[in-house]
C-alpha cells in the first residue's frame, strides 16, 4: 500500500504557492486544498477579531483529525504555518501552543511542508504590503527552525514550474 502524501506549501504572497500547489496536485493526482479568499473574508467579516483564532481552536483540529482517520492524501495551499507567521507580522491574536501542536500532528502525520519564496514579488497584493515581504519571508525561515516536520526552501523567483516540480518530487522521494 502506497503511503498517503501530506504536504503544506507555504510562502509569502506572490510566491508561486496557487500556481504550484495546483501543478502539483494534478502531477501527483493529490487533491488540493486552498480555503477561497472570499470564504476567508465572509468568515472574519462574520466573526470579527476572534475568527482566526476559532479557526486555529477547532477547523484546524477537525482537519487533521479527518486527516488521520480517513488516511488521506492532501496538499494544502497553505495551513497552520501561515497563522503563526501571519499573526505575528500583524500583530493578531494566536496560539503559539495551538500551531505548535498541530505542527507536531502533522509530523506524525508524515506530513511535510515546502516553504516557497521568491527574490522579489513583481504584484502588490491587496493585503500585505510588499514593504512586509522580508518580515514575512524571514519568520517563515524561523518557523522552519521549529517545526517537527521535514521541509525544503524552495525560490520559484525563476518561475519554472517545471524545474520547481522535479526539485518537489525529489525531496518527496527522499524523505
Amino acid at each position: 500500500m502506497k503511503l498517503p502524501l501530506r504536504l503544506i506549501i507555504e510562502g509569502h504572497d506572490g510566491a508561486g504557492k496557487t500556481s504550484l500547489s495546483k501543478a502539483l496536485s494534478a502531477k501527483l493526482d493529490v487533491p488540493l486544498y486552498k480555503c477561497s479568499k472570499e470564504r476567508t473574508r465572509m468568515h472574519l467579516a462574520n466573526n470579527g477579531a476572534n475568527a482566526k483564532l476559532n479557526i486555529l481552536r477547532f477547523g484546524i483540529r477537525e482537519q487533521l483529525d479527518l486527516i488521520q482517520q480517513c488516511n488521506i492524501s492532501v496538499i494544502y495551499d497553505r495551513f497552520f504555518p501561515s497563522e503563526w507567521v501571519y499573526s505575528h507580522i500583524l500583530e493578531r491574536q494566536t496560539s503559539d501552543e495551538l500551531v505548535f501542536e498541530y505542527d507536531e500532528w502533522w509530523s506524525e502525520l508524515s506530513g511535510k511542508i515546502i516553504f516557497l519564496y521568491k527574490d522579489f514579488v513583481e504584484e502588490q497584493d491587496e493585503l500585505i504590503q510588499s514593504s512586509l515581504l522580508d518580515s514575512i519571508k524571514n519568520r517563515y525561515v524561523e518557523y522552519s527552525k521549529l517545526t517537527q516536520c521535514k521541509f525544503l526552501f524552495l525560490n520559484t523567483t525563476d518561475k519554472n514550474v517545471d524545474n520547481q516540480l522535479t526539485k518537489i518530487i525529489s525531496f518527496l522521494n527522499e524523505s
